[in-house]
């Protein structure tokens, strides 16, 4: 006689929590960053690891290559602009970081000693022994520990913009506090590994957002000390989201900082292929830092940068 009054109460209990326990993921989900439209170009290739996929598109041969990395929830279609103007480079070879475009990878940990590791075994595996790496925003802070921790493939350096150093990230509500280390951070990536969320919300970039921005700060700091290779960094005026150029030009044992003009923006492959272009190639050719900005110099002031 009691479960028809009981069965309603039992069913309202159950709403509350599921209710509960789907409110963080609805919310985490609507201030997370969405996967893209995955972009084909003609020639790109694929290499399987274990534990996942690497989609890259190699141009030339030889041991050593130019690597571009792009930023957080890009993909290898990010260089066009450059690609186009880096034929000269020697070898080049563009890629979609693991967890971002065509390459998966099956891990919950994108930070950046992580990914690495998984950039150097793509090298391995295309038989590249020493690089000329390019990196921007998150690529250029991945590229900056690449060069960090494993000093012996790395010949030079290009930063355009990265995002690492400690209070770089400058992002407004809910999503500021997501991609700072700290207690949300921490909430908003242990739910993000949940199986349950990534099956609801499988399009989500959060759990790449907070684990890779987890290894940024501080660590990052640390690590651009350890740097030995020529380090140049292209850095905009006008980059509210990057705004500790200088600083991390003083960490670098051997760096030149070339500040541009402000409406050049973040996005320096897309604001300033053409400088980009120009500085990789003379990196790959072995210029030295004063000689690329003596080559440059004219460049820069064309542009209203310098």
């Amino acid at each position: 006689m009691k479960l028809p009054s009981i069965l309603p109460m039992a069913l309202v209990c159950f709403a509350v929590v599921a209710l509960a326990a789907a409110t963080p993921m609805v919310l985490l989900n609507w201030v997370s960053p969405r996967a893209p439209i995955l972009v084909r170009v003609q020639g790109e290739q694929t290499v399987e690891f274990p534990d996942g996929t690497i989609r890259y598109q190699n141009r030339g041969e030889g041991t050593e290559a130019v690597v571009l990395l792009h930023g957080f929830n890009g993909q290898l279609g990010d260089w066009n602009k450059v690609w186009d103007q880096i034929e000269s480079c020697g070898r080049v070879v563009r890629l979609d970081i693991p967890g971002f475009g065509g390459s998966t990878w099956h891990t919950e940990d994108f930070a950046l000693p992580a990914q690495a590791h998984r950039i150097v075994a793509l090298l391995d595996t295309l038989g590249i022994d020493r690089v000329t790496l390019v990196g921007t925003s998150m690529g250029g802070s991945l590229a900056a520990w690449i060069a960090s921790e494993h000093p012996a493939r790395v010949k030079n350096v290009l930063l355009l913009a990265p995002s690492a150093y400690p209070d770089s990230l400058h992002y407004r509500g809910l999503f500021g506090l997501l991609v700072k280390p700290g207690w949300a951070n921490r909430i908003g990536k242990r739910i993000a590994r949940t199986r349950l969320y990534a099956a609801i919300f499988p399009a989500s970039r959060v759990l790449q957002a907070t684990s890779v921005t987890a290894s940024y700060g501080s660590p990052w700091a640390r690590a651009l000390q350890k740097i030995s290779s020529p380090v140049l960094l292209i850095w905009s005026r006008g980059d509210t989201s990057f705004p500790a150029a200088s600083k991390v030009a003083a960490h670098i044992r051997d760096s030149r900082l070339l500040p541009v003009a402000v409406d050049a923006g973040h996005l320096l492959p897309d604001t300033r292929p053409e400088l980009a272009a120009v500085a990789t190639c003379q990196l790959a050719s072995g210029f030295t830092l004063q000689e690329i900005h003596d080559r440059v110099r004219p460049m820069l002031v064309s542009a209203g940068d310098q």
